[in-house]
C-alpha cells in the first residue's frame, strides 16, 4: 500500500497536513490562506466526444462549464474553462480520477506543481489590481467565473468564489514570489 504523501509547501517547503495556513491578515478583514489539501487535475475532452462527455459526468456528477472563463460546481469540487475542451478540476477528493480507465480523456495531476492562495476581504480585488491588467471590478469578474492573467510579473489563474473570496493558482516555483509581491501591495499604494 502507497505511503499517504505530506503536502510540502513551497513557500516554506517545511511538511504540513494541514487544510490550509493562514499567511497573512490585516486586522481589516483582508487575509491571505495557502490551501494544502485541493487536488488539481487537468481534464482534455475531446471535441464533441459523447462518450468521454458522459464519462467525466459521471464521474464528477455535473457538465463542465461551457462558456469560457466560467466554472461548475458539485459539492466538494469546482470544474474551472481554461480553454477549449480543458479543464481544471479543484477538488477535496484526492481520488476523483483514480479509478478512471477511459482512453478518450487525457488527466494530468498538477496538484504538486501549482499553490493555490485564497484572499478574503473586500479589499482584495483593490491589492490585486495594483499589479494586475484585468478589470477587477465586482461588475467585471463575477463569482463563478475565472480569468488567467498575469499579477506581479507572475501567470496566475482566478477563481472568484464570492464577492469577496478569491483563489489564484500560481506555478509553485513562482509562489514565494508572488506571496512577497502580495504582501508588498497590501503596505500601501504601488
Amino acid at each position: 500500500m502507497a505511503k499517504a504523501l505530506i503536502y510540502s509547501s513551497a513557500l516554506d517547503d517545511t511538511p504540513n497536513d494541514s487544510d490550509s495556513r493562514d499567511l497573512f491578515n490585516n486586522n481589516n478583514g483582508f487575509s491571505i490562506k495557502e490551501l494544502r489539501k485541493l487536488s488539481l487535475t487537468i481534464i482534455d475532452l475531446p471535441p464533441r466526444d459523447v462518450q468521454a462527455i458522459k464519462v467525466f459526468t459521471s464521474i464528477v456528477n455535473f457538465f463542465p462549464p461551457q462558456v469560457p472563463n466560467t466554472s461548475s460546481i458539485s459539492g466538494r469540487s469546482r470544474c474551472l474553462w481554461i480553454s477549449p475542451n480543458r479543464y481544471l478540476m479543484k477538488s477535496e477528493d484526492p481520488d476523483l480520477f483514480s479509478t478512471l480507465d477511459h482512453k478518450k480523456l487525457i488527466i494530468t495531476d498538477i496538484t504538486s506543481g501549482r499553490t493555490i492562495f485564497r484572499l478574503l476581504g473586500a479589499e482584495s480585488r483593490e491589492i490585486l489590481a495594483k499589479g494586475c491588467p484585468l478589470d477587477l471590478r465586482n461588475q467585471s469578474l463575477l463569482p463563478g467565473q475565472c480569468a488567467q492573467t498575469v499579477i506581479g510579473s507572475t501567470n496566475v489563474l482566478f477563481d472568484i468564489i464570492d464577492e469577496v473570496t478569491l483563489d489564484i493558482l500560481v506555478a509553485r516555483g513562482f509562489a514565494l514570489h508572488f506571496f512577497h509581491w502580495l504582501e508588498k501591495a497590501t503596505q500601501g499604494p504601488s
